[in-house]
């Protein structure tokens, strides 16, 4: 087990390695869909944007 403030990338290869392997068997087992996957495992899968916004400060020039 790695040490706290250790960063391990060989651990987090394995770590990597075998979530893809369960990734794998889920599916095959039919536990979950591709797009369950998808969802689960997409780059913003943590985080709730339903209810974002994107503001552009007024003091922004539009020409450049």
């Amino acid at each position: 087990m790695a040490k706290a403030g250790y960063f391990d990338p060989e651990e987090l290869r394995r770590q990597k390695q075998l979530a893809r392997e369960k990734d794998d068997e889920d599916l095959r087992e039919g536990r979950v869909t591709r797009e369950e996957l998808r969802l689960r495992n997409g780059l913003f899968s943590g985080v709730d944007l339903s209810g974002a916004t994107v503001r552009i400060p007024a003091n922004r020039s539009r020409e450049r």
